[in-house]
């Protein structure tokens, strides 16, 4: 979809990588994993005003264990080292990309070789990941995430999208349709 000429210029993408993960609180619960935590913390702790003092603290309980975790956290951390069109085309959005692929075999040597291939610097996307700054990464995408029935979760201005997601975008988007819409 960003790929079709014209159209990452029209798309302002917005992606967290928090998943199905939850932060263990005293109102809902924490570990083992499930999913009426996840619902219940979501209500609770994000889209709220004032959410409660246990919200984001403490280690996030993921859906798939410690190879999840380890991969949003980077991702989160390479979110915060790209900025601008960096973002959606460039960078970030290949890091991402590389990252998912072969998923369960990701480590540090899968991040490092994604960092080069996407531009991202290894040594400042390593120093996020093992410091403070990774936590804070986790936590800012954790406020970010809206309570979603599962993932992939994607929404078009607000909708959620299942199937052609170049067709919803270039359906949604007022102005002069990029070239790429053409494919949609």
């Amino acid at each position: 979809m960003l790929t079709a000429s014209g159209v990452a210029e029209i798309v302002d993408l917005q992606h967290h990588p928090f998943g199905n993960s939850y932060f263990p609180t005293t109102k809902c619960g924490g570990a083992p994993y499930d999913s009426d935590t996840r619902h219940c913390w979501a209500k609770e702790c994000t889209d709220v005003s004032s959410p409660p003092s246990d919200c984001f603290t403490g280690t996030p309980v993921v859906q798939h264990g410690t190879t999840e975790y380890d991969v949003n956290k980077v991702q989160a951390c390479a979110q915060t080292l790209t900025t601008g069109d960096d973002l959606v085309t460039t960078r970030y959005w290949p890091f991402v990309v590389c990252m998912e692929k072969d998923y369960e075999s990701k480590g540090e040597a899968a991040a490092r070789s994604c960092a080069r291939e996407a531009g991202i610097e290894y040594t400042q996307l390593d120093s996020c990941y093992t410091g403070a700054a990774g936590d804070a990464a986790v936590v800012a995408q954790a406020k970010a995430t809206i309570d979603h029935p599962g993932t992939p979760y994607l929404s078009v201005n607000g909708t959620p999208v299942q199937g052609d997601v170049l067709s919803a975008v270039c359906a949604a988007y007022k102005g002069a349709a990029p070239a790429g819409c053409s494919k949609a």
